[in-house]
């Protein structure tokens, strides 16, 4: 099956934020961390599966994967041939309150 990538407004004003807030310290930094998120997410398109479940770590998050890149968690779910890129999120914060 092939599949397609969606992000949704939450997603870009999400990488906004991490590229606004590393980039007042490291501006090359910054691009690293959105060029490598950006890649792994696009690295889906071929392994859709790859993400780990976020129902293992709550019940109420069924149908939700994310990845792990650097410190941050990128939350997505498949609807049929769709990849739904929904939110970026450090790893420190409360994300099951953010995506819920």
């Amino acid at each position: 099956m092939e599949y397609n990538l969606r992000f949704t407004d939450e997603f870009f004003t999400d990488i906004d934020n991490i590229y606004n807030y590393i980039s007042q310290d490291n501006e090359v930094a910054a691009r690293k961390v959105i060029k490598t998120i950006f890649n792994k997410v696009h690295a889906l398109l071929n392994f859709p599966n790859r993400g780990i479940k976020a129902e293992y770590k709550h019940k109420d998050l069924k149908d939700v994967y994310y990845l792990v890149v650097y410190s941050y968690l990128v939350f997505f779910r498949i609807e049929n041939n769709n990849i739904i890129v929904f939110n970026v999120i450090h790893s420190a914060r409360d994300y099951i309150k953010i995506i819920k």
